[in-house]
């Protein structure tokens, strides 16, 4: 997966969104039964975990962003004298 291989962020959301939605078609086309079960299943898994690295993303931009909001009274002050 290319979460453990250290690929981007935004690569890897953009995969899950591609695969996710291949899967849901297959999930539509799929008969009743224990495999449709384990289709949905691994369907929910792959949606957590999308879920869970968008709100990563989401973290660190808001973490990234608070430091240079810091950063700017540093600069500003720096500026003065």
């Amino acid at each position: 997966m290319t979460e453990e291989e250290g690929q981007d962020d935004g690569d890897t959301l953009k995969l899950y969104q591609q695969s996710l939605g291949d899967l849901l078609l297959l999930l539509a086309a799929e008969p009743a039964g224990r495999r449709r079960e384990l289709l949905h299943a691994e369907i929910q898994t792959l949606m957590a975990r999308a879920e869970y690295l968008k709100d990563q993303m989401k973290m660190r931009e808001a973490q990234s962003m608070g430091k240079e909001a810091l950063a700017e009274p540093v600069r500003s002050t720096c500026t003065l004298q």
